[in-house]
């Protein structure tokens, strides 16, 4: 068993708020994620197809 001076913090409590602090951090990175996927369309026209010349059937 390990004696800690008084006053002192353990390992244990650092991890603890170092993994509190990387939880708080995805949690706000994944909110942030969600917000930006929102704003995404359902569907993307490619834009090849806007400078593509027309093919013989599709007209001029």
């Amino acid at each position: 068993m390990t004696v800690l001076a008084s006053g002192t913090l353990g390992a244990g409590f650092t991890a603890f708020i170092v993994v509190l602090a990387l939880v708080v951090a995805v949690v706000f990175l994944f909110r942030s994620m969600t917000k930006h996927l929102r704003k995404v369309p359902p569907t993307f026209e490619r834009k090849d197809d806007v400078n593509r010349p027309p093919k013989d059937d599709e007209g001029a």
